[in-house]
């Protein structure tokens, strides 16, 4: 079941107007602009999740934020070097890698 759209009016700048309209054309740019406010809403909402997160147990160390710099750009395929997750989290790492490269 489809959703009733709301009509909006926004004002942006020019420049981004018109990248805009190059990129999507008259009639995808309701549906870009839908799918950009939701991302910015999620990313909204991961920070407040983060916020909160490190008010309970304080901010990650330096060491937990460079294993996960690593895991995200293994993740991604920007490194051949499996994240080291601990004993525990080593061999699912492996197993998602393996995944990843199969697909």
């Amino acid at each position: 079941m489809r959703q009733l759209a709301a009509k909006l009016s926004v004002s942006i700048p020019g420049e981004i107007a018109a990248a805009l309209r190059k990129r999507v054309g008259a009639r995808g740019l309701s549906g870009f602009v839908a799918r950009a406010v939701a991302h910015e809403l999620e990313r909204e909402g991961v920070s407040v999740l983060i916020a909160q997160l490190e008010s309970e147990v304080g901010p990650p160390t330096k060491a937990a934020m460079a294993r996960a710099r690593r895991a995200w750009r293994c993740s991604r395929g920007h490194s051949d070097k499996p994240a080291n997750f601990g004993s525990s989290g080593l061999k699912q790492a492996r197993i998602s890698r393996r995944s990843t490269r199969a697909a």
